[in-house]
């Protein structure tokens, strides 16, 4: 069953997805790294979303990045309601990484935002 906002919201990452291939397609000979809040967890795998996502990251050899296991398995938290999911993520070049699971959550207690800071070890020579 589709929730309400679900078509808008695969409309909206079609664009997002149509945004970066322009990016990729405008730059050839680069190598890249795009991070932030998906809004998506990656392994909602019904979700046309999803499916977007990964099709765009199989025709351009890029790597959808996982955890490194570690305590902290999310990176927003909503505490007063006790909400915490994996919802920000790291999409790289594969050439720029050895391991697929090479995201760190950063927990900083003193960051105001909602969403922990992320960060990967990215090799460029």
């Amino acid at each position: 069953m589709c929730l309400t906002g679900c078509l808008e919201q695969d409309i909206e990452y079609e664009s997002i997805v149509g945004c970066l291939q322009g990016i990729i397609d405008g730059n050839n000979d680069c190598n890249f790294v795009f991070g932030g809040d998906f809004n998506l967890n990656k392994f909602q795998i019904t979700s046309n979303v999803y499916d977007s996502l990964t099709k765009f990251c199989s025709k351009n050899n890029i790597v959808w990045l996982d955890l490194v296991v570690d305590k902290v398995q999310y990176t927003f938290h909503a505490d007063n309601i006790g909400h915490f999911s994996l919802i920000d993520h790291m999409l790289v070049s594969e050439c720029l990484v050895h391991d697929h699971q090479s995201v760190i959550i950063h927990v900083d207690d003193s960051n105001w935002s909602d969403h922990y800071a992320i960060s990967c070890l990215v090799h460029t020579a």
